[in-house]
């Protein structure tokens, strides 16, 4: 149910932030006014996690697995459903640097903390480690995809306050079955492809988010920013 009024409307994210008066004159800094990062941390270690959860069991020293009637439909929602909400906080997130230049905070607050996305490297680099042995590279792949759209994204947009020595060094941390710093459209997600053109000492950012119609019907929209503008 949450997630589908996020989908709905993304900006229910940014409550906090859009009714909080912050003064312009702040140091540059970080406000925690958003569940921008728990939720980016959702969608990026769901595929991982999901996959954990159907790992086979050792029974007498034997290869078990149990799988219900239902359980392939259960995956296909989940599945789904963390896409839909992955693409409402891509959506938010290019929201943002119009918020933020409107309260003159633009390159001065974030509302993304780069410390806090090291965790998220670490429990993806456990995770994949964890299933590599169950052949999980679609689902790694995915993960990784998702991760490197949120922090290009956010990091085009104004949330995330980092330069791109901090991104690479953070990126060089994660599993190496892709470069996480140029990604491509996603595959394996249904909803949401990101094609990101990154040029030297800046972002030049072209977003592309196309809610597949297959999947949902009333979503069908596509924006284009080029140069992060709107």
């Amino acid at each position: 149910m949450i997630v589908s009024w996020i989908f709905e409307d993304p900006r229910l994210i940014l409550i906090t932030f859009l009714n909080t008066p912050i003064a312009t004159n702040l140091p540059i800094g970080f406000l925690e006014l958003t569940p921008l990062t728990g939720l980016i941390c959702w969608c990026v270690k769901a595929p991982l996690a999901y996959k954990r959860k159907k790992k086979p069991s050792l029974s007498n020293g034997h290869v078990t697995t149990k799988v219900t009637k239902d359980s392939g439909g259960m995956d296909r929602d989940s599945h789904l459903l963390y896409s839909k909400l992955h693409l409402s906080v891509l959506q938010v997130l290019m929201m943002l640097q119009v918020h933020l230049t409107e309260k003159n905070l633009y390159g001065r607050l974030g509302l993304i903390l780069f410390d806090h996305m090291v965790p998220l490297v670490e429990e993806i680099n456990r995770l994949a480690d964890e299933l590599n042995p169950l052949n999980a590279s679609q689902e790694i792949e995915l993960s990784l995809d998702r991760l490197a759209q949120a922090l290009q994204v956010a990091m085009a947009s104004g949330a995330l306050l980092c330069t791109r020595d901090d991104l690479r060094t953070l990126c060089s941390r994660l599993p190496h079955n892709k470069n996480p710093l140029l990604p491509g459209p996603c595959p394996n997600d249904p909803v949401a492809e990101i094609q990101t053109n990154i040029h030297t000492g800046l972002f030049t950012t072209a977003f592309c988010v196309r809610a597949k119609t297959e999947h949902f019907p009333g979503a069908s929209q596509q924006m284009h920013y080029p140069h992060g503008g709107v």
